[in-house]
């Protein structure tokens, strides 16, 4: 299992954006389903990129744009909960996808979340404070 951000393990840089202009190579981009215009922009640019997904986003109606954003080659996908992640896990299996699923988490909460994570073979864990705000 993954962890990123915990107890002195690596870390990596997510930034939320909503144009171009914030794309950079300081943070991978953290998109959301509808931003489908900006993961083309990074994989013609082969900048590494990132889908977010919270409960609002993983319903039904927005599974073709996150299924297009895994075409247009995000390479992780963060989710706010373990079920979501598991969803999304079972995607990745299935379709023998490389992106990597991770459930956001804080200290406060971290030992409940990777006993989720473990037992629903979650890829990793990542702290919120790997997260930057546009």
């Amino acid at each position: 299992m993954l962890m990123f951000g915990f107890y002195d393990t690596n870390s990596l840089s997510f930034k939320f954006c909503d144009d171009l202009k914030d794309i950079n190579s300081l943070h991978i981009p953290l998109l959301k389903p509808v931003q489908h215009t900006l993961a083309k922009y990074c994989q013609d640019n082969g900048v590494a990129h990132s889908l977010y997904l919270n409960n609002y986003f993983f319903e039904g109606k927005d599974i073709a744009q996150i299924i297009a954003h895994i075409n247009l080659g995000a390479e992780y996908v963060l989710c706010e909960n373990p079920e979501i992640a598991k969803a999304m896990q079972d995607i990745v299996e299935k379709y023998v996808l490389t992106l990597k699923v991770l459930v956001l988490s804080d200290e406060k909460s971290l030992n409940p979340v990777v006993k989720e994570c473990l037992k629903a073979s979650i890829d990793g864990i990542i702290n919120r404070t790997c997260i930057l705000e546009s």
